[in-house]
């Protein structure tokens, strides 16, 4: 007996179920997902909820407590953004560039590259998923990787200068005279949207945020494109370190993983430190998985 493409649907969905069940919760809601997407003529975006489940599955296997595997987990986590944040078909250069040859000079091939990029490359979409998270979750995972600007400052991709985005630690002194002067000691290494995201400029100014986020983004992708490009996994990049407990003070203090990273055309470096780890970017994805789906829904067409 021949299934209609809902029972084929409906049947798939009870069969990836289990491993969705602890996001979805209802499973109504995860078999109309899937109904919805086995509308598409498109048989790769019928099977789009299919490849993320299996994608995270994975990752639920591979688990958040291994730095070796904390790579992996990163090319999955960046992999399920990306496939629900895409939304044209993709096509390779040479068959994007053989559809628009009346509109190039095909001896100027190589400039009109940048605009089969805007087209299909993954790029604006991964971005768009951050630029569409909750502010305050905005502002978390903008201060989980911090760029060494100078000797002295380690900041987010937010930052615009130290008078901007640094508070002086300031004490009051006695001179000679008896008159209490103001005496700035040093800026400290945490930024203000740490401790006081009001002052924050990235908190007062889109402008300033939406900079942040796209070179943040930018670093990710970085990563990810050495993966694919030269099999390179991004396992030292993004991994905690586990803390440790000040004798003297008893406190506890993190450490996070300094790291570096080629410059692009350079054989300079830029240094980071970063406290961003793959279970929190698992949780991140999982927390906004079910609007992935229903955005990808809304703005594809099924034909």
């Amino acid at each position: 007996m021949i299934m209609s493409e809902d029972e084929t649907s409906i049947h798939r969905a009870e069969e990836y179920w289990p491993i969705v069940k602890d996001l979805f919760h209802e499973y109504d809601i995860w078999k109309n997902i899937c109904i919805e997407f086995s509308k598409y003529e498109d048989l790769e975006k019928q099977f789009i909820p299919f490849d993320i489940c299996e994608l995270i599955e994975a990752s639920k296997k591979i688990g958040h407590d291994d730095p070796k595997l904390s790579g992996i987990q990163i090319i999955i986590l960046t992999s399920i953004i990306e496939a629900l944040s895409i939304r044209v078909n993709y096509e390779t250069f040479p068959t994007w560039y053989k559809e628009n040859i009346d509109l190039v000079e095909s001896n100027k091939c190589l400039s009109y590259y940048d605009e089969y990029l805007k087209i299909h490359g993954s790029g604006k979409y991964f971005k768009n998923f951050f630029f569409n998270l909750e502010q305050e979750d905005k502002f978390d995972i903008l201060l989980k990787i911090k760029k060494k600007h100078n000797n002295e400052i380690f900041a987010p991709f937010c930052y615009q200068s130290i008078d901007e985005c640094f508070d002086p630690n300031v004490v009051w002194k006695r001179n000679d005279n008896n008159i209490i002067r103001r005496h700035i000691l040093y800026y400290p290494r945490t930024c203000k949207a740490e401790y006081s995201r009001k002052e924050c400029p990235a908190m007062n100014n889109d402008k300033v945020l939406k900079e942040g986020i796209e070179k943040f983004c930018h670093h990710l992708q970085v990563m990810r494109n050495k993966f694919v490009h030269q099999s390179i996994l991004p396992s030292k990049f993004l991994f905690e370190q586990p803390y440790m407990v000040d004798e003297k003070s008893k406190t506890i203090r993190y450490s996070a993983l300094i790291y570096t990273m080629k410059k692009e055309n350079s054989n300079n470096i830029d240094i980071f430190d970063t406290t961003l780890t793959p279970e929190y970017l698992y949780n991140l994805v999982i927390k906004y998985l079910k609007k992935l789906f229903y955005d990808y829904l809304d703005e594809v067409p099924q034909k």
